[in-house]
């Protein structure tokens, strides 16, 4: 209200100001209009001539002047139709012809007391004796004096200035009279309006305070939520390939679909690069088919190390491999224990099954009713598969596609599958049981430290979710994510499904899935992702590993850097352990918890919600026409 009263009264301000100032000019061009088109007329008596008195505290200025010189022109007119005559000023010049006696009694004339001119009595007499000429004098007058206008010397100065707007005096009174109002109304305007502002700002900045707190937590659990949610469906469709996977592999593998006697080919390459210095030297590796259409993880953007096949034309290139150690094997093919060190105790002492006809086979009294008893049946269905191994491969062209697609078994150790254009087959005979990768603590029984040779069931991801399923938590397991060694830095994560014979309950192997979450990270690690100043996202994993560890993304972390617990990272206090415990719940909310911050500690506000994964476990593999049963998995904590 202050504001609007205070500009209303600047603009009426502004008007009378105005009017004010051109009120002369007003005048001079109502006057200029009657002579122009008046003069001459009866009626041009009614021009009014006369210049009305200024208004008081007139300011004095180049305006003024102006009035002045136009009133000194009109005043020559009659104001009757007739211009006024000039009145010629009498001028008198001194006689300079030598003074004569014929004008002598002129002069003398002047004393008579009825001489038409009233002269001075001053008038001197003339001393004209001894014959010599009088002196030239001045007696006076001889013309009546008249009133003399005024003349251009007598006129008032009139302001004068060099032409600079900022010394004129019309300038210096409009700054006067009309910027400075102006400038004092705003500056009242602003004060008064400040100490409202100041007087009334105390009691409105709490609950806005609140509000805000209100808004910025809502905004940060819709946010959390909804990347929550990305994680999900990305990882689901990973468990989703898995599935079909699985779902095929067991009506194979346990008669829910019927099989012909053809042998797709499959092809196996341990056995010829164990002989060579090293994986990468490996001949066999170098001259597997890589289509760059596939848009295969290992060569992506590397147009050199694939080739431009013509549409359509890589696909009967495809063949799946199968890898399985013969040393130490049973008559199917089968082996629990290991004869290491007279075995295996370097590359080129490990023995590779190089052939499928020299894969044992076994007769069908031997092993009734299953398809899985040999290492040569397991093979079987693997080229069976190959169906629906390829098509899962080659579907998704996106960066989020599945780098590899894998059975790993419970007999043999024997890993098959189709690894698109990576020849990581070739590193099995270098692969080597060490107390970093653990295999030892999990099968010391199959992989004894210092063992070669690569075997599925020693790897964390087959022991994991091999126990998961037999302690019934669940068919499915996704390993928490892990850095690859490529020039750039890369998460890889596996998902794995069991594979269980559902008439006698045997744990015949992993269907296993490598993917890269690529998106979440990206998402997460996004100069996009708006959080408050001094935020930062953290992904954690439900379960810690042996070392404790548990962290998937935090604050200045890295996955190539090693692992990490959160609380570590985070440097938090107790007051984060019942937050901790809530997120690897499952739970979905909000706290906060103070944590160390250089030299002090901060409190920070949080909020997390699940990223869970469905899954869907067979009711019967054994049966094409019975369904699944929808299982929710927790993968991480966002």
């Amino acid at each position: 209200i202050v504001g609007v009263v205070g500009l209303v009264l600047v603009i009426l301000l502004l008007c009378l100001l105005a009017s004010w100032f051109v009120e002369p000019l007003k005048w001079m061009d109502k006057v200029g209009d009657n002579i122009v088109g008046r003069f001459g007329e009866d009626l041009d008596a009614s021009i009014d001539y006369e210049r009305r008195k200024a208004l008081p505290c007139s300011p004095k200025t180049e305006l003024s002047t102006l009035v002045e010189e136009f009133c000194k022109m009109i005043a020559r007119f009659s104001g009757e139709g007739t211009a006024k005559r000039m009145q010629t000023n009498d001028v008198e010049k001194a006689n300079l012809f030598h003074f004569s006696a014929e004008f002598a009694g002129l002069y003398q004339s002047r004393s008579i007391d009825d001489f038409a001119f009233n002269y001075p009595d001053t008038a001197a007499k003339f001393d004209i004796s001894d014959g010599k000429s009088p002196q030239q004098c001045h007696l006076g007058h001889n013309t009546r004096p008249r009133s003399k206008p005024a003349s251009a010397s007598s006129d008032a100065k009139t302001t004068q200035y060099d032409g600079r707007a900022y010394k004129s005096p019309l300038f210096h009174w409009m700054v006067g009279l009309i910027v400075s109002p102006v400038l004092v109304t705003t500056i009242v305007i602003s004060a008064v309006v400040l100490v409202q502002i100041s007087t009334n700002l105390p009691s409105v900045i709490v609950p806005v305070r609140e509000d805000y707190l209100v808004l910025r937590e809502s905004y940060r659990s819709v946010a959390t939520g909804m990347l929550a949610a990305k994680a999900s469906a990305v990882t689901e469709k990973a468990a989703r390939d898995t599935h079909l996977l699985a779902r095929f592999a067991s009506w194979l593998y346990f008669g829910g679909m019927g099989m012909s006697g053809s042998f797709a080919d499959v092809i196996e390459g341990a056995e010829e690069c164990k002989t060579a210095p090293n994986a990468s030297s490996c001949e066999w590796g170098k001259n597997q088919p890589c289509d760059c259409e596939w848009n295969d993880f290992f060569v992506r953007g590397k147009k050199d190390s694939c080739t431009a096949y013509p549409p359509g034309k890589s696909r009967s290139l495809q063949k799946l491999h199968f890898e399985a150690q013969s040393q130490d094997a049973d008559s199917d093919g089968s082996y629990y224990s290991t004869s290491f060190p007279d075995v295996a105790h370097s590359p080129n002492t490990t023995a590779w099954w190089d052939n499928i006809t020299v894969l044992p086979q076994s007769s069908e009294e031997e092993y009734p009713n299953t398809r899985y008893g040999t290492s040569y049946d397991r093979v079987q269905i693997i080229s069976a598969l190959s169906t629906v191994f390829i098509p899962l491969y080659n579907y998704d062209k996106s960066n989020d596609k599945s780098m590899a697609l894998y059975i790993g078994f419970e007999s043999d150790g024997m890993l098959a599958g189709y690894a698109g254009c990576s020849s990581g087959f070739r590193e099995f005979p270098f692969w080597r049981s060490t107390k970093d990768n653990g295999a030892a603590e999990l099968r010391p029984e199959l992989c004894p430290i210092g063992k070669y040779g690569y075997d599925a069931r020693c790897r964390g991801w087959y022991d994991v979710g091999r126990s998961k399923t037999k302690a019934g938590n669940g068919t499915l397991h996704i390993t928490p994510p892990y850095a690859f060694a490529t020039e750039e830095y890369t998460v890889g994560q596996s998902i794995t499904s069991s594979l269980i014979d559902p008439k006698s309950k045997e744990h015949i192997g992993q269907v296993l899935i490598d993917f890269t979450p690529g998106s979440i990270f990206r998402a997460l690690q996004s100069n996009q992702l708006r959080l408050a100043e001094g935020g930062f996202p953290i992904l954690i994993t439900p379960e810690s590993d042996i070392l404790g560890h548990d962290t998937v993304i935090g604050p200045g972390f890295s996955l190539k850097d090693g692992g990490k617990s959160i609380s570590d990272l985070l440097l938090a206090d107790d007051s984060f352990d019942p937050i901790l415990e809530e997120m690897k719940a499952g739970k979905k909310g909000s706290g906060s918890f103070s944590a160390l911050v250089g030299d002090s500690r901060e409190q920070f506000n949080i909020s997390f919600a699940p990223v869970i994964v469905r899954s869907y476990r067979p009711l019967d593999s054994s049966d094409i026409t019975r369904g699944v049963e929808i299982e929710t998995n927790l993968v991480y904590s966002l």
